[in-house]
C-alpha cells in the first residue's frame, strides 16, 4: 500500500481526475501482479493521493505566499471600480481587438511581478490543471475555498496569464500591422491599374513610333520628319509629354500607400514595443538599436531620427524612401519610422 500511495501521490501531481486515478491505481497493481483490493480501499487511497498532492503543492510553492503576494492574490477577488469587474474576471476574458487592453493586462501583471514567477517545482500538467481551474471557477468560489488551495490556483494562474497575454499583445500587433499593409497593397494595387489605364495613350504613342523606328523601308533621315510630322505630330508628342508620370519607387508605391495608416499605428505602437522586450543575435543588432531609438523618440515626444540611425535591417526595396528623407534633410519622414515599425512588427 505504501508504494501504491507512492505511485499515486507521483501521478496526482500531474492528474487531479479521480477517474483517471483509479484507473491508474488499478494498472499499477496489475503490473505488480497485486490482486486488487475493493474499489472502496482503492477510492480511499486515490482520495488520500490528491490530498497529498494539494498538500504538497502548497508546500512547494509556500516562499512565493509573501503577505504582499497573498494581499495581490485576494485582489483578483474583489470588483475593481475602475474597470467595473474583478480582475480575476477581467484577465479570463478572451483576447480583444484592441491593443491597449491586452497591454494593460500585461502592465497589471507585471505589476504583480508574475512575469518573474518560477514555479518549476510543479510539474507542467500539475500548472495547466490549477491555471485550468483558476479559469474556471468564479470569484466567489475562489474565495471560499481555504488558503492552501486558493493561492496555489491564483498564483499559477497569473504566472501563466502572463505568457499569454505577451503572446496575445505580439500577436494583435503583428496583425494590426498585416492587415495595414495589406490594405496598402490592394491601394497600390488600384493605383498601379489606374496609371496602366493612364499610360495607354502613351503605349499607343510608343507603338506608333516603333513602327516607324523599326520599318527597314523608311530610311533614317527620314525617321525624325515621320514622328513629328504627318504620322504622328507635335500635337501628340507634347500632349504625351506633358502627361508624363513619374517614375515608381522599387516597391511601386507599397509603402507611400501605407502612409495613411500611420496615425492609426502610433495609437498603440509606441505601448507595443515599451512593453515587449526584444532581443537577437548579431543579425538583429541594427534592428534592436533602431527600436531603443523609437522607444527614446516615444519618451520624449520627439519625432527627428537622429543622424547616424542604422538602416541596414530596412528591406531594400524601402531604402530609396529614406535615401530621399535623407537628401531632403526630412529627419521625420514617415518612411524612416514606417521602416522600423514594420521591420519590428515582422521580428
Amino acid at each position: 500500500m505504501k508504494e501504491l500511495d507512492e505511485f499515486l501521490l507521483a501521478r496526482a501531481m500531474e492528474h487531479d481526475s479521480p477517474t483517471l486515478l483509479f484507473r491508474l491505481a488499478c494498472e499499477y497493481l496489475i503490473s505488480a501482479k497485486v490482486i486488487r483490493p475493493g474499489p472502496v480501499t482503492v477510492v480511499k487511497r486515490v482520495a488520500h493521493a490528491r490530498e497529498v498532492a494539494r498538500r504538497e503543492t502548497f508546500d512547494r510553492l509556500a516562499r512565493e505566499f509573501t503577505d504582499e503576494r497573498r494581499a495581490g492574490l485576494d485582489g483578483l477577488l474583489v470588483v475593481d471600480t475602475a474597470i467595473g469587474m474583478t480582475r480575476l474576471r477581467w484577465l479570463g476574458k478572451g483576447p480583444v481587438e484592441a491593443v491597449k487592453t491586452e497591454i494593460a493586462k500585461l502592465e497589471f501583471l507585471r505589476g504583480m511581478d508574475a512575469h518573474r514567477l518560477d514555479l518549476s517545482v510543479l510539474p507542467a500538467e500539475r500548472r495547466r490543471f490549477l491555471a485550468t481551474v483558476g479559469r474556471r471557477l468564479t470569484a466567489q468560489a475562489l474565495a471560499r475555498r481555504d488558503p492552501e488551495r486558493r493561492y496555489p490556483i491564483l498564483l499559477t494562474l497569473v504566472a501563466q496569464s502572463a505568457t499569454e497575454v505577451l503572446d496575445e499583445v505580439v500577436q494583435l500587433f503583428d496583425q494590426a500591422v498585416s492587415a495595414r499593409e495589406s490594405k496598402a497593397e490592394r491601394k497600390m494595387r488600384g493605383a498601379l491599374a489606374e496609371r496602366a489605364k493612364a499610360g495607354e495613350d502613351r503605349q499607343a504613342l510608343l507603338d506608333a513610333i516603333l513602327a516607324i523606328v523599326a520599318d527597314p523601308v523608311v530610311p533614317d533621315e527620314q525617321v525624325g520628319g515621320l514622328i513629328r510630322g504627318e504620322r504622328i505630330g507635335w500635337e501628340r508628342l507634347r500632349a504625351a509629354q506633358s502627361a508624363a508620370l513619374p517614375p515608381l519607387p522599387r516597391d511601386h508605391g507599397h509603402l507611400a500607400a501605407l502612409e495613411g495608416s500611420y496615425g492609426y499605428l502610433r495609437q498603440f505602437t509606441p505601448q507595443v514595443l515599451e512593453a515587449v522586450p526584444l532581443a537577437g543575435g548579431n543579425a538583429a543588432a541594427d534592428l534592436l538599436a533602431a527600436v531603443r531609438i523609437l522607444r527614446d523618440l516615444n519618451a520624449t515626444s520627439a519625432r527627428k531620427v537622429p543622424a547616424g540611425a542604422p538602416a541596414g535591417f530596412v528591406p531594400a526595396r524601402w531604402r530609396g524612401y529614406l535615401q530621399d528623407a535623407a537628401e531632403v534633410g526630412d529627419t521625420s519622414a514617415y518612411p524612416a519610422l514606417l521602416g522600423v515599425v514594420r521591420a519590428a512588427g515582422a521580428a
